[in-house]
């Protein structure tokens, strides 16, 4: 009988297919007091058990450095880099002296077995973590529960046998790791159902590094082996055993969605002009290194927008350090082949909590110590980014981008603090781009209200729609109470719009929007008749926006001033 479960989208698409169920025998990190009872009834080696753990942690690592070998001889892969970043990052927790120093010393002080010792030290971490307000960092927390998941496996000596997949299917699992999905071969993935996981979860990056659907929610124990099933990701549906109806209407939308993959395929090496030849540039915004990929898939012009929080997120207790940032500005200029990458030093406050950033309660934290302002009264933390960008600068074109601007006085201390980072670069010796651009996200009422006066000190605008929008309408974006009130074409915001692309376009300066509007086809037409010629947005959606302009027509005095030759 057809069933349909609602879920959460974790990577979007249609799909359909039968299941094949991930074996669900690994081992729970549950410890109780009746186990510790008769821990203690029985003799304990704690020497032993240490040695114990030293020889398992390392068949783990060994196993980890097989994993990351493959991922990177895949290199040419879709997904790969992805796939070989976050097994780096499992290796990172694993080598943690933390870890080792926490895991032993509870042997010892709390008198129990490895397998109780792993079980008790995971719990601390994962609750730790699960508790934050922070979504990425609770999902984090999966991260260490998996890792501790493997080590308990080997410690018990129950390695987990997986089912091999031989044909095209849907995975279906109450919770699917990182390391899960390097051992499965993700050609055959039709789609991932999943019982947990959220959207930021590594294994939900990946399946959307792969393009394949996932959605989670939905109970484990209510699947069979080869029943058939569908992921609807528009819907947020999953239908276990469809009906004929059912799977006739998806086998056709399935259909139906081969041939857009097709013809946006084909857009792929189209250049973006308008039907009356007016080209516009269309942008990446990425959050990742490992994104770079997706963005060099797409064609992209450059990167509009690439977001360092992750760095934060990534850095534990600690600031991220100078050369860590720097290797990883490098990275992206690198791979991005000479094309410009704007690169918005860290955005931090409102919504975006991390364990190395130290930020006062306060009652409405949009309005409050964030961007900028933070930065600003943190200077060796600001200095210490604006030299890492400075020195990746000349591998290269390099724009850089502050974020929350409301007053010309907060731009000119920045652009003071780059000036003088110039100058310490230069008595040190240490080569740095000496043509970087310099720009600010216009995305408070102020900024778009004073573009005119920024306009004059600033190389480059990137209008930020999301924040403009919920500022300028006091509609908070995250409030499903209010979504109806959050329109980012409502007429004050479209004027704000306009006023800074008019001040880009009076003193000669680029102009691009970076926020969801801009990888929006609704917009389309209606940003490049307020005089938009640069779009940035989430890779995947380049080539539905390249579709409407293709077809679009511009309107307005400057339509020549653009046109192709």
């Amino acid at each position: 009988m057809e069933k349909r479960i609602t879920g959460n989208v974790l990577s979007d698409g249609v799909c359909v297919g039968c299941i094949v169920k991930w074996t669900d025998d690994s081992i729970t990190l549950d410890y109780t007091e009746s186990k510790a009872a008769e821990v203690r009834q029985t003799l304990l080696n704690e020497d032993a058990e240490c040695d114990r753990f030293r020889k398992v942690k390392n068949a783990v690592a060994a196993k980890l450095t097989s994993l990351l070998t493959c991922a990177e001889n895949d290199s040419a892969a879709a997904g790969s880099a992805e796939k070989a970043e976050i097994i780096r990052s499992y290796i990172a927790i694993l080598n943690d002296p933390e870890l080792e120093k926490d895991v032993l010393q509870c042997i010892r002080e709390q008198k129990v077995f490895l397998t109780e010792a792993l079980t008790l030290t995971a719990q601390e971490y994962t609750y730790d973590m699960s508790v934050l307000e922070d979504d990425y960092l609770k999902q984090r927390a999966q991260d260490f529960e998996q890792l501790f998941a493997m080590l308990l496996s080997y410690a018990s000596g129950n390695v987990q046998k997986r089912p091999h997949i031989e044909k095209p299917c849907i995975l279906a699992a109450k919770v699917l790791s990182p390391i899960d999905m390097s051992e499965v071969d993700k050609n055959l993935l039709l789609g991932i159902i999943s019982e947990e996981g959220g959207k930021t979860s590594h294994t939900a990056i990946i399946a959307r590094s792969y393009a394949i659907p996932m959605i989670s929610g939905i109970p484990y124990t209510e699947i069979k082996e080869n029943d058939k099933a569908v992921i609807d990701t528009e819907k947020k549906l999953c239908v276990l055993n469809p009906d004929a109806a059912t799977a006739s209407f998806y086998a056709e939308r399935t259909a139906e969605l081969q041939k857009e993959k097709e013809y946006f395929n084909a857009l792929v090496e189209k250049r973006a002009l308008t039907e009356d030849g007016v080209r516009i540039e269309l942008m990446a915004n990425i959050g990742s290194v490992q994104e770079v990929s997706q963005a060099v898939a797409q064609r992209a012009d450059g990167v509009g927008l690439f977001r360092t929080e992750f760095l934060l997120s990534e850095a534990g207790t600690d600031f991220p350090s100078e050369k860590n940032q720097f290797k990883t500005y490098r990275a992206v200029l690198q791979g991005m082949n000479g094309k410009s990458v704007t690169i918005r030093t860290f955005d931090i406050g409102g919504d975006k909590v991390y364990p190395c950033v130290h930020l006062p309660k306060e009652e409405n934290p949009f309005l409050g110590w964030r961007g900028v302002r933070y930065m600003l009264d943190n200077t060796e933390l600001l200095h210490t980014q604006l030299r890492a960008l400075l020195r990746a600068s000349v591998y290269g074109t390099l724009h850089i981008m502050f974020p929350m601007i409301t007053t010309e006085e907060e731009v000119k201390s920045l652009l003071s603090s780059i000036e003088r980072i110039k100058k310490d670069l230069h008595k040190e010796k240490i080569p740095y781009g000496r043509n970087v651009k310099v720009g600010v996200m216009i995305e408070t009422p102020a900024a778009a209200l004073i573009a005119d006066k920024l306009a004059q000190i600033v190389d480059f605008f990137s209008i930020g729609t999301n924040d403009l929008t919920q500022y300028t309408l006091a509609s908070d974006r995250n409030n499903t109470k209010i979504a109806h009130l959050y329109r980012e074409n409502h007429p004050a915001v479209l004027q704000l719009i306009r006023m800074t692309i008019d001040a880009g376009k009076k003193y000669k300066k680029h102009v691009c929007v970076c926020g969801e509007m801009a990888g929006n086809p609704l917009f389309t037409q209606e940003l490049l008749n307020l005089g938009l010629r640069c779009f940035s947005m989430t890779p995947a959606n380049i080539q539905k926006i390249k579709k409407e302009i293709l077809s679009a027509k511009i309107t307005g005095a400057d339509k020549k001033q653009k046109k192709e030759v």
